[in-house]
């Protein structure tokens, strides 16, 4: 899988890909303050709604170590775990 991301990060629609969920799992997530967010500057709708979101690798992490129980690791994406995890490419 080619993973849609930028430098540090990516949208909640990559994230839901790379986590093997529905993008209405991932804003459930940030709704229920799980997953920490920014806004991307100059969002206006045209990309989606779920893409208005751009969450940092590193609150990535955070999110995986404080809400292992949440994610089903038989979906994740592994190439794209390991890598997250280690900084490598995989």
């Amino acid at each position: 899988m080619q993973l849609l991301q930028d430098l540090d990060g990516q949208s909640a629609t990559s994230l839901a890909l790379c986590f093997g969920v529905d993008p209405k799992t991932v804003m459930r997530w940030i709704d229920n303050g799980w997953m920490r967010t920014e806004k991307r500057s100059g969002a206006n709708g045209s990309r989606g709604k779920w893409d208005h979101f751009y969450i940092k690798d590193k609150w990535v992490k955070a999110f995986i170590v404080e809400n292992v129980n949440v994610i089903d690791f038989r979906k994740v994406d592994k190439h794209w775990l390991v890598s997250l995890l280690t900084g490598e490419d995989v």
